[in-house]
């Protein structure tokens, strides 16, 4: 009872004359109340050194940044236990603050540890490093990413395949960008483990500095294939034609292990500059005419990016490629790279001999054929291999002819699971229209779940009063995925008539990922009759996030509604709801 935040004045006067005894529990519940009293009586407690453990763990709980600067200055002064003042500035940095204000809340912490960092203090961190433990490691290392002082830059390499502080040592690396580089190269040329060179050559790529290019360059070359696939990978980092040149070597040589990474790194790297681009245009001109296969694929694929004038006619060649699958590749290039001009050289490959060059075509030409050649689409259901035919039936399944239509039937009635899926898929982008019966008997009584959930989309599509009757009883199903999705849909509505149930399924649904579904359900709906309830979820670990964004949906003149249903909450949900607030008074 003593936690209640109208009882802050009583634990204030009670502090002035308890025991020590008392005053750790009462150290306790003021930071569960929190505020600027609660701070100002705990740093009036903090000259007591027998309580300054528990103070330190009281402001690490409370989540206020503005305590940093006084316990910088008692460090200064050697008044405070350093190793524990750093683990509470590695739970301050973990604030258990949404996602979306914790950027603002460590750049915050950031600027604040600048200007209060004694310098003295990093040889002090840099020896306790050894003796300090996990919690206080962290902090350590969270000071070093925000001062990038030099002293303290050797020990973080100490810890960087520890996991417990991983992802915080690497951060704090990289934030010293290329001061950093001397001390990676080292640590390479020393390390006889893979998995550390693998993290550190990650590390110097991210340097950006002239002087990684060379090192790099040479792992591309390593005897180790996992070094040198990331090696390969990083490159894609580089702004340099030196980068570029290796990349596109990886094709000349016989050895084909590394062509699918390389081919991701060149990809991004052709976007940087055009001299890449033409580089990587003059290379893939030799490629599309190599004996090897996936060669004339990777040649076409990076033809496709470079998007030269002259690229044009080298592609259309692709399209009578040996290979079904350099073709069925070719065809997609194609349709990106030339729009409708490219229709008429696709077409002829409709009836090609392949199933994936026929699926390519249909995928690439569908709403072209649905609109001018509606009889082929026909003619591909009755194709025996389903992939063909699902890629039609999700074409056809937005057609309103009458033939179609009968078609339509008799593939929901019959076909294999993937043809009904595509099928219904189609449907979902038009509503059922004559097939709505059917449609609601697959969506009750299909045995698989897949189809379930593509029949009520469609049926979610119809505009059909029935069709929303349905989705309301389908948060009654036993499984999951079909109450999740029928809530996805009731969000696309647009209908505020949806509010109430799915308010009620909030509180009664124990499926935390459902639970998730609804919030984001009420945040399109706009639904602020969903204030009172959702407040309390403002600080639940794993709906927090998404509560945050519904409250930052609303509108500025919701403010006194949220003030007047917030005045007895925690300390915890105050400090979100003063983000929230400051939000939308700038809106």
């Amino acid at each position: 009872r003593l936690k209640d935040p109208a009882n802050l004045r009583i634990l204030l006067d009670m502090t002035q004359r308890a025991d020590e005894w008392v005053l750790f529990h009462l150290i306790d519940a003021l930071a569960d109340i929190g505020g600027p009293l609660a701070i100002d009586k705990l740093t009036d407690l903090y000259s007591n050194q027998r309580l300054q453990k528990a103070i330190l763990k009281a402001f690490g709980k409370m989540g206020d940044l503005s305590v940093i600067p006084f316990l910088f200055e008692k460090a200064e002064a050697e008044e405070t236990p350093i190793l524990e003042f750093m683990a509470t500035l590695g739970r301050l940095y973990y604030s258990p603050l949404p996602k979306i204000f914790l950027e603002n809340h460590r750049s915050e912490m950031g600027r604040l540890i600048r200007k209060s960092f004694p310098i003295q203090l990093s040889e002090k961190l840099a020896e306790l490093w050894d003796s300090a433990k996990i919690p206080e490691k962290r902090g350590i290392a969270i000071v070093a990413g925000f001062v990038t002082d030099l002293t303290l830059l050797p020990n973080l390499f100490k810890e960087i395949q520890n996991p417990y502080i991983q992802r915080d040592v690497l951060w704090a690396i990289g934030e010293y960008g290329h001061h950093a580089l001397k001390n990676i190269l080292k640590k390479l040329s020393e390390t006889p483990s893979e998995e550390e060179k693998v993290i550190l050559i990650d590390l110097l790529s991210d340097t950006q500095s002239l002087e990684a290019v060379a090192p790099l360059l040479a792992y591309c070359r390593d005897e180790n294939d996992i070094v040198k696939r990331e090696a390969i990978s990083v490159l894609s980092k580089i702004d340099d034609k030196r980068a570029c040149l290796e990349i596109l070597s990886v094709f000349e040589r016989e050895d084909e292990t590394f062509y699918d990474v390389a081919l991701n790194s060149i990809k991004k790297l052709v976007r940087k500059r055009e001299e890449f681009r033409q580089i990587a245009f003059e290379k893939a001109k030799f490629f599309v005419v190599s004996e090897n296969p996936l060669k004339r694929k990777i040649g076409y694929f990076i033809l496709g990016e470079t998007r030269e004038k002259e690229s044009e006619q080298i592609l259309l060649q692709g399209l009578k490629d040996d290979s079904p699958d350099v073709k069925q590749n070719v065809v997609h290039i194609v349709f990106q790279a030339l729009g409708a001009d490219g229709i008429s050289k696709i077409l002829p490959l409709f009836s090609d001999e392949n199933v994936k060059v026929r699926r390519a075509v249909i995928n690439a030409l569908g709403r072209e054929l649905l609109t001018n050649q509606t009889d082929a689409l026909i003619v591909a259901l009755q194709d025996k291999d389903a992939g063909v035919r699902a890629e039609a039936a999700f074409f056809l399944a937005q057609s309103t002819d009458p033939p179609v239509v009968r078609a339509l039937l008799k593939l929901l009635e019959t076909d294999e699971i993937p043809v009904k899926i595509a099928a219904l898929r189609g449907l979902s982008e038009v509503g059922c229209g004559l097939i709505f019966d059917e449609v609601k008997k697959l969506s009750k009584g299909a045995p698989s779940l897949e189809v379930r959930r593509a029949a009520l989309n469609a049926i979610a599509k119809s505009g059909r009063m029935e069709g929303k009757s349905i989705l309301i009883e389908s948060l009654n199903d036993p499984n999951w995925e079909i109450r999740s999705a029928a809530i996805e849909w009731m969000a696309n509505s647009e209908d505020a008539s949806f509010v109430a149930p799915l308010l009620k399924e909030l509180e009664r649904d124990p499926d935390i990922f459902v639970k998730q579904t609804v919030i984001e359900a009420l945040t399109k709906l706009k639904a602020i009759q969903a204030v009172p309830r959702l407040l309390h979820y403002l600080t639940h670990k794993d709906l927090k996030d998404s509560v945050t964004k519904f409250f930052l949906s609303l509108e500025k003149e919701h403010i006194p509604l949220i003030e007047q249903e917030a005045q007895s909450v925690d300390f915890q949900t105050k400090l979100i709801l003063i983000e929230i607030l400051k939000h939308l008074e700038n809106k």
